[in-house]
């Protein structure tokens, strides 16, 4: 069956109470239904409200699968969610980027990604800044608490911890069998409390699995912290660079134009994903958002035209 229209639908299906339109093909490579247009969209959707405009299913492989040579494979629009994805037990949505220049996910806006949940992270996370946001301890209901985290031009681990002097005015501190496989480069710190204690010192084990606090009166309170620069096999194989030139391509750029008084369009996002720029208000994809018209699917008089509204695209560390 094949239609053609000049300004009507080319193909019409309607149904009372099954598909409007089915289409099944068992050649290889084959679609069941396929949708071109020069112009608009290919194929478009409008489901009532609370249903989906479009809907696959599939029992392996892609329910939908979408393709663009020069553009965007999907795009979606919504005053509520562009995109809802859920899964029972794979993921709700996957990306990969199959070029090394390629990002599998990008998120553009004010608030880009809320994740409500654990978030692993097997690679480098790089950031401008961050911390922790909580309830308020002393006003939960009415205020936030914030705090940064702590920076460093190394991969640094802090270990710390409370000692009481024995009789011979020193005490051990013990680390976790792993310290010495994790950490190098170790220094430590140590404080006495509530008196001075000007001879007091750090005594190493050659074993590295801890060390000795010496030189205190008996039964002093010393607080201890030792820093250590991760050793790792992922750390020694991916060494953090502490200044880097940016690339060719981004010179002149900033990655904060407007903490310099620069005008966003110098922000480097704008040269690494510059299809993902538009005009305020028109989404993230490469063109401003066209203005779709739907067909809504009712039966027309003979003769008459459809309707054609438009729609709005451990091991904590111990004394003993």
């Amino acid at each position: 069956m094949s239609g053609n229209s000049g300004q009507s639908p080319g193909v019409l299906g309607t149904s009372a109470q099954d598909n409007g339109v089915f289409g099944h093909s068992d050649g290889s490579g084959s679609a069941g239904v396929f949708g071109s247009s020069s112009q608009g969209p290919g194929v478009m959707g409008k489901g009532a409200a609370g249903q989906p405009g479009l809907l696959g299913a599939t029992l392996s492989g892609s329910a939908v699968f979408a393709r663009s040579e020069d553009g965007t494979g999907v795009e979606a629009q919504g005053t509520a969610n562009g995109v809802l994805a859920t899964a029972t037990t794979g993921a709700g949505v996957f990306a990969t980027a199959s070029d090394a220049a390629g990002t599998a996910l990008i998120a553009n806006g004010t608030n880009a990604a809320a994740l409500e949940g654990d978030v692993r992270v097997f690679g480098q996370l790089f950031k401008s800044g961050g911390g922790f946001q909580i309830d308020h301890p002393q006003d939960p209901e009415h205020r936030v608490l914030s705090h940064s985290f702590v920076e460093s031009s190394e991969r640094k681990n802090i270990y710390d911890g409370m000692a009481v002097l024995d009789d011979q005015g020193q005490e051990t501190v013990t680390l976790p069998s792993w310290f010495t496989a994790l950490n190098t480069d170790l220094r430590f710190q140590l404080t006495p409390l509530d008196a001075p204690a000007p001879n007091i010192h750090v005594a190493r084990h050659d074993t590295g699995d801890g060390f000795d606090i010496r030189g205190g009166p008996p039964g002093l309170e010393v607080c201890w912290q030792v820093t250590g620069v991760r050793a790792d096999a992922w750390a020694l194989a991916h060494p953090l660079a502490e200044e880097e030139d940016k690339p060719a391509e981004e010179h002149g750029s900033y990655l904060h134009p407007e903490a310099f008084g620069e005008p966003a369009e110098k922000g480097v996002g704008y040269r690494r994903y510059p299809h993902l720029r538009r005009p305020t208000g028109t989404g993230t994809g490469a063109d401003p958002a066209p203005s779709v018209r739907s067909v809504t699917p009712s039966v027309a008089a003979a003769g008459s035209r459809l309707e054609d509204p438009v729609v709005c695209a451990g091991g904590a560390p111990r004394c003993r």
